[in-house]
């Protein structure tokens, strides 16, 4: 599981950054206006980067407990609802 978490927090890392170069690009380009998806890979990068250590922390806590993944999920779930 600590190769696949490494490999997630390397690939976010990479998406931040391309993501970072693309907005970068084009709102100096496009009069301040900047991709969509620029900003979603951003967010997607830094929501990885927050919870992957809390989940990993949970799973470290309580071994064999699948609920310890889950119950960060549904945290996040319910906070983007409100």
């Amino acid at each position: 599981m600590h190769c696949a978490s490494g490999f997630a927090i390397a690939s976010s890392f990479t998406v931040l950054i391309l993501a970072a170069v693309v907005i970068n690009f084009t709102s100096n380009d496009y009069y301040g206006r900047y991709y969509t998806f620029g900003a979603l890979g951003i967010a997607t990068s830094s929501l990885t980067l927050l919870t992957l250590p809390v989940m990993l922390l949970y799973s470290a806590n309580r071994k064999g407990a699948f609920t310890s993944m889950i119950s960060v999920e549904v945290a996040w779930t319910c906070e983007f609802s409100l």
